[in-house]
């Protein structure tokens, strides 16, 4: 049981490397590539006995067309010949060292030329046939080659042609003279035991179908290169065509990098597929109309990067959409390509700084103003919101009124918020962003409080406390709603409303009452002709003693160094 399971092991094993064999073999376009099949040759000029192939002299040769084409020609070297001439190793045209076959087998070819006056030169070819036309594409050639003796008695060694072996390999039509395409010209062949030469061609669209013959021959040069009476030749084994097995890899991968400076956008690209050293890279960047794809959808073709790798620039807008097709290729295989759309972000996630310093200018004459420098003065954007209130209520905004708003898109990196007064809080947001950033919020409360060494002087000098410091990152959608409720403020508070007279009317005392920071404001009661009847400056729980007017309406107007607040006050 042991052996009958060995012998199946062995039999197994005997027909999958038949079936490899087989499979690798088949690969090769060209019919008995190696000479192997069809009779013996018995005598010289007996090439035709490899099946599949035929010799050729004179044929197809316009400029020696008095040799015929029936003369004997090229030759198969087999060793079971019974010609000696014909042998295998040694043979008429193998060195004293003779030629085995190349893989262990029986045959090879051979192939002269020779100029010998007077009689016409001869030049040889064989001819073989392939599987199938060839289509386009890319192919493989393989041949192995060997030089031959210089045979001839009256060669002169002096003349022997070194540097002129050189062999080509042709396609053909049938046994057309002018359908035919060169595919190879080797360099001279100079070894004496077998060596592969190789190469690569291609087929294009327009040849396809036409070529399914291929011509062995050697190059003819000029008599004086050659020199008289000398014979050049060839052998031939193992030709191989086959078709270039094409697995190209288009994968690659894709990155963005927003460039600050430029405001640009990188698109990074890196091949990461695996293909053969020599394949041709391309990138092409084209701008879409949505993550679609298909060539319908390109808007424009923007750019190209011919590498590997690199990188390309676009401008920085947000919502953009682009495209990158990636293509390989080789000379011999056709483009093969990945496509992948992405969209430009309306922001990247770069950190900005919005920080800012402060200090109050107290001027001798004029409104008093808090002074805000950012910290960066490069970023795309910088803006300014300042709002106040009597008591310090931050984060809760809807509490606070809008004192001033610098929105523009030229960035204002320094700001003097106007007017500001002791006894309020002041918030101020910086608002910033640069080219590849998000928005970002820098708030700071200030408290204004005026210099007490100063009041004796009745001078107003204000400092401030630094109460509070918060940033906030946003996105853009944030940013907007937020501008939206904050331009919907009322940038003229009513500040009548937070002035209160009581009681009003009055037959006595009217005591005045605010929100607001009025300490040393300019208070003046007017009659309805518009003259002053009362004058005094705003203290702390201020009141009035109205027993000396006389009936009737008048106006109380609260002057600050930037305001006018006006109330109607009834005596009865």
């Amino acid at each position: 049981m042991k052996n009958q399971n060995n012998k199946k092991s062995s039999i197994l094993c005997f027909l999958i490397t038949i079936f490899f064999t087989q499979l690798g073999m088949s690969q090769n376009l060209v019919e008995n590539p190696s000479f192997e099949l069809g009779s013996i040759p018995n005598n010289q000029g007996q090439l035709q006995r490899a099946t599949y192939w035929s010799h050729y002299k004179g044929e197809c040769i316009p400029y020696n067309s008095n040799i015929q084409s029936t003369f004997p020609s090229s030759d198969l070297f087999d060793k079971n010949s019974p010609s000696a001439q014909m042998k295998v190793p040694n043979n008429k045209f193998t060195t004293s060292a003779g030629l085995p076959e190349r893989s262990g087998r029986n045959r090879y070819a051979g192939i002269y030329t020779a100029i010998y006056p007077p009689s016409p030169a001869s030049e040889e070819r064989i001819r073989g046939t392939l599987k199938n036309s060839l289509q386009a594409g890319g192919y493989d050639l393989s041949l192995y080659l060997a030089r031959a003796k210089n045979f001839y008695m009256l060669s002169n060694p002096l003349f022997d042609p070194v540097n002129y072996y050189n062999v080509e390999v042709v396609l053909r039509k049938g046994n057309s003279c002018t359908q035919s395409k060169v595919i190879y010209t080797s360099p001279s062949v100079t070894n004496f035991q077998w060596k592969e030469y190789k190469t690569t061609f291609v087929i294009s669209q327009g040849e396809a179908s036409i070529y399914d013959k291929v011509e062995i021959r050697l190059k003819m040069w000029p008599i004086e290169k050659m020199g008289n009476n000398n014979a050049r030749a060839i052998l031939i084994d193992d030709v191989s065509i086959s078709k270039v097995v094409c697995n190209l890899n288009a994968a690659f991968t894709t990155s963005i990098t927003c460039n600050e400076s430029s405001n640009t956008v990188s698109i990074n690209v890196v091949n990461s597929g695996v293909n053969p050293n020599g394949t041709a890279h391309q990138y092409e960047i084209s701008e879409m109309n949505s993550f679609s794809t298909a060539d319908a959808n390109v808007v424009s073709v923007v750019g190209y990067v011919n590498a590997i790798s690199g990188s390309y620039n676009v401008p920085n807008i947000g919502g953009k959409y682009y495209m990158v097709k990636h293509g390989v290729w080789t000379s011999t295989c056709s483009w093969k390509e990945q496509r992948k759309v992405f969209k430009i972000p309306y922001t990247f996630n770069g950190v900005v700084n919005s920080n800012f310093s402060g200090s109050i200018n107290s001027p001798t004459n004029g409104s008093p103003s808090l002074n805000v420098n950012a910290t960066v003065s490069t970023n795309a954007v910088s803006n300014w919101i300042v709002f106040k209130n009597t008591v310090n209520t931050y984060p809760n905004l809807s509490s606070w009124s809008l004192h001033t708003i610098v929105n523009s898109t030229t960035p204002t990196h320094n700001y003097s918020v106007p007017n500001v007064q002791h006894g309020m809080y002041y918030l101020v947001r910086h608002i910033s962003r640069t080219n590849c950033s998000q928005i970002s919020y820098t708030d700071k409360v200030f408290f204004i409080y005026e210099e007490e060494s100063m009041l004796s002087e009745d001078k107003t000098k204000l400092k401030y406390n630094f109460i509070a410091e918060k940033k906030y990152e946003v996105s853009d959608d944030n940013h907007n709603e937020n501008m939206k409720k904050i331009k919907e403020m009322d940038l003229n508070t009513d500040k009548i409303q937070l002035v209160q007279l009581y009681p009003n009317p009055s037959r006595e005392k009217v005591y005045l009452k605010s929100n607001l920071s009025l300490e040393g404001a300019e208070v003046e009661i007017t009659n309805k002709y518009g003259k002053i009847v009362y004058r005094t400056r705003w203290k702390k729980e201020s009141s009035i003693n109205v027993k000396a007017l006389d009936k009737g309406v008048y106006i109380v107007l609260i002057k600050t160094l930037k305001e006018r607040i006006s109330k109607k006050l009834v005596i009865e």
